[in-house]
């Protein structure tokens, strides 16, 4: 089972390489350990046009690692809204688990990614939201049609259309969040 990280951004200069870091200073090899087992993984940071010094930073914390992959979205006109951000991102992977809402203005605590996985097998597989984290498996996240089109609300909307398909979210705080580094709200320039 490949695991795939999923994280948009937007101007977060202010934090992107800390909270990058507190991932890959877990997730060392091509591989993170959950329980016994091994799953391979990879780690998808879409830009959607920051301006701010964001995409430099990132290039600089991620080259050399092979399995994160950052992209940079440019837009005519305006900007991509989060909902949207989240699913061309998610397009992108090509993993059996996605492990969304890894925010880069979010600086995790140890073994945060390990923690969450061995969370999600002993739930079963069934999707689950906590703290800075939405995990699901990638049919499941494209039999709803992803997040909506919408820059908030966007995690509780899909949670409830899991729910109406009969997908429930399992709701669990895992301490996983050692600071939040969102002072600059940039997401919330584009409104709904």
């Amino acid at each position: 089972m490949q695991v795939g990280l999923i994280s948009t951004c937007y101007n977060d200069v202010h934090a992107i390489r800390d909270s990058v870091r507190s991932i890959l200073d877990d997730l060392l090899g091509d591989t993170v350990q959950v329980g016994s087992s091994l799953h391979p993984w990879r780690w998808l940071i879409l830009d959607v046009g920051s301006t701010d010094g964001t995409w430099e930073d990132l290039c600089a914390v991620t080259e050399g690692r092979s399995n994160v992959m950052a992209v940079q979205l440019r837009i005519a006109r305006g900007r991509m809204v989060r909902g949207s951000a989240r699913n061309v991102a998610a397009g992108l992977s090509e993993s059996d688990v996605f492990v969304h809402a890894i925010d880069t203005d979010v600086i995790y605590n140890p073994g945060a990614i390990p923690l969450v996985m061995l969370e999600f097998e002993k739930n079963g597989g069934r999707p689950m939201a906590g703290d800075q984290y939405f995990i699901i498996h990638a049919g499941d996240f494209w039999s709803v049609g992803g997040y909506d089109g919408v820059q908030v609300e966007e995690d509780f909307k899909i949670y409830v259309k899991l729910k109406e398909k009969g997908i429930p979210v399992t709701a669990k705080v895992l301490g996983i969040v050692k600071e939040h580094r969102n002072e600059v709200q940039g997401w919330k320039l584009g409104g709904r």
